[in-house]
């Protein structure tokens, strides 16, 4: 076993360019699951990360700092000498996910291995305006609450008792995470970037999502698509084909060999 597969465990050899995806707060892999099978049309195989305190690694400690989460993602990339980068490869992150995968491309940038022909943040402002919520503060009720109202959970799993018992603790890290991210500014990234967001998305205002490009050296698209924050479930076809128009784009952009 490789050791990627603890944090990718559901990934899949392919011949063509894999994604690698990374959830909003107090999602699973499966929140990919509609956007997984529309990639798989296009030729790109999506593997979701599965971090500490949920599904198969339930039992296990959540990270409650990106710098836990990266220290954890460079621990494995480094014991499986980057193997996984070594092909064609992209990065993906929804929400708060999106700040994940950024710091996860910059760490990708630096190594000894291939960069991320590129970097797909959907639902989330650029790094400069993420700032402390204070929900992970906040008592466990009015947590579930506060992150209930914003969607993205399906009820009859909001009115298990069992499920939010289970979900608390990685709930509240991953609020953690997000609470104590801050902003370092840095040179931006030699990797294209595709910032995506749901023209109703309220938390995501249109003239935010063009300063992303400020986090880039390189090519830098946009795309709205007409739905609120959740557009891995409400245009998940519509996304998919976004990220592949993203990729013609760059590889016409190359000089021919």
């Amino acid at each position: 076993m490789s050791a990627m597969d603890k944090l990718f465990p559901y990934r899949k050899g392919t011949d063509g360019l894999e994604l690698f995806a990374f959830p909003h707060v107090g999602a699973g892999s499966a929140s990919f699951n509609p956007l997984r099978a529309a990639l798989r049309h296009q030729g790109v195989a999506l593997c979701a990360a599965v971090f500490p305190g949920r599904e198969r690694r339930l039992r296990e400690e959540p990270h409650r700092s990106m710098d836990s989460l990266l220290a954890e993602f460079a621990d494995v990339a480094e014991r499986d000498a980057y193997s996984a980068f070594r092909g064609e490869y992209a990065l993906l992150g929804h929400s708060a996910g999106a700040l994940v995968a950024d710091q996860i491309a910059r760490f990708l940038v630096g190594a000894p291995c291939r960069s991320p022909r590129l970097l797909v943040v959907c639902s989330c402002s650029p790094p400069p305006r993420c700032l402390d919520t204070g929900i992970s503060r906040l008592p466990t009720d009015e947590l579930i609450a506060r992150t209930a109202a914003m969607g993205g959970t399906p009820r009859a799993l909001l009115a298990d008792d069992d499920f939010l018992e289970v979900m608390a603790r990685p709930l509240r890290a991953d609020w953690l995470i997000y609470d104590g991210y801050r902003y370092h500014p840095a040179p931006g990234l030699p990797v294209p970037i595709l910032a995506v967001r749901g023209t109703r998305d309220a938390s995501v205002p249109a003239d935010e999502l063009g300063l992303w490009q400020d986090q880039t050296s390189a090519i830098f698209l946009t795309a709205e698509l007409d739905c609120g924050h959740w557009v891995l479930e409400e245009r998940s076809a519509e996304l998919a084909r976004e990220i592949s128009a993203a990729l013609s784009v760059i590889r016409r952009s190359e000089p021919a060999a």
